[in-house]
């Protein structure tokens, strides 16, 4: 009962598999074809070269990865269509799933700092991944433009593309299949693969410690998700763990 209880409250039955399968492949592949492109595009008319003026690169990288979310997430939103996007965020009046939204935000935080303390303890003080290194050289040439990129735009894009299109299709399925199939999606997406090739242990070290906390934030916006019936509920913690996340890194660095 409590199972179909759960399927109840999710809007699962207006995932569309063929829809799901393309939001998933432009999350997966789409961003950076577009990212590509866009770059291509401009370094016709600027030298874009982070080794020659780091700084420079950083500034107009922010640009670039603002304008990625922003098509990306145009795109998506056009995909999924006005009718089946009223019903997903149906319940943006009610505050109730803002604050589970930030309860869960909180959880997260509170599991992801467990983590690190776990982790330092077993492995020592391990440096902040690419991804992470990546943010934080970007939001200080960027500021404000990485504020709209990663607490608005990023946790709306990614909970639809991983939470509404993939968790949704798989939960349809099998609930344990949609847990794992996402916690090991969402961690590896921000994962750095050319740590392998690099063949610096250091590196590939620090990717490997960091990619459980990444799982973690995407086990508990999968619950977020489901025990809320909600998706509003997911964007709020995942906007909320980034908003912290963006306020450290202009506090700290």
């Amino acid at each position: 009962m409590e199972e179909e209880n759960r399927k109840e409250k999710l809007p699962i039955s207006d995932v569309n598999n063929y829809k799901a399968i393309a939001l998933f492949l432009i999350g997966l592949i789409g961003l950076n074809i577009i990212y590509n492109i866009i770059y291509i595009i401009v370094s016709l008319f600027i030298t874009l070269d982070p080794e020659i003026n780091p700084d420079q690169f950083n500034s107009i990288n922010g640009a670039l990865q603002f304008s990625t979310y922003l098509i990306g997430l145009a795109t998506i939103l056009m995909i999924v269509g006005i009718p089946t996007l009223k019903k997903v965020f149906e319940r943006y009046k009610s505050s109730n799933v803002y604050l589970n939204g930030i309860t869960m935000g909180l959880i997260l935080l509170f599991a992801q700092s467990l983590y690190s303390i776990l982790s330092t303890f077993i492995f020592g003080s391990v440096d902040s991944n690419n991804n992470q290194q990546s943010l934080i050289a970007l939001t200080q040439q960027s500021p404000i433009l990485l504020f709209i990129t990663t607490v608005i735009f990023a946790p709306i894009f990614e909970e639809l593309v991983y939470r509404y299109s993939l968790f949704g299709v798989l939960r349809k399925k099998n609930r344990v299949l949609a847990y794992v199939v996402c916690l090991i999606v969402f961690g590896f997406i921000h994962f750095d693969y050319t740590c392998f090739s690099s063949g610096d242990f250091s590196l590939i070290k620090t990717e490997l410690v960091n990619l459980p906390a990444y799982m973690i934030s995407g086990g508990i916006l999968c619950y977020a998700y489901e025990k809320n019936g909600s998706l509003i509920s997911s964007i709020t913690a995942h906007a909320l763990n980034n908003l912290i996340a963006f306020i450290q890194i202009m506090i700290l660095f």
